[in-house]
């Protein structure tokens, strides 16, 4: 169990770095933080329409 949640959160690391990597992306991502923070987006929402960018998901 222990394993599990650590490869887990080695897998998750290892796709935001791929992900990022991406400028275009990082932009994006930038962005929906921002509106996050101040209070624009809720964070469940932002994190759907990351998922979107990067082609999970639904569409935006």
């Amino acid at each position: 169990r222990q394993n599990l949640h650590a490869f887990r959160s080695e897998l998750e690391a290892g796709i935001a770095q791929m992900l990022l990597s991406n400028p275009s992306v990082r932009a994006d991502v930038m962005k929906l933080e921002a509106e996050v923070a101040g209070g624009l987006r809720k964070p469940a929402s932002a994190v759907l329409e990351a998922l979107g960018l990067i082609g999970f998901g639904p569409k935006a």
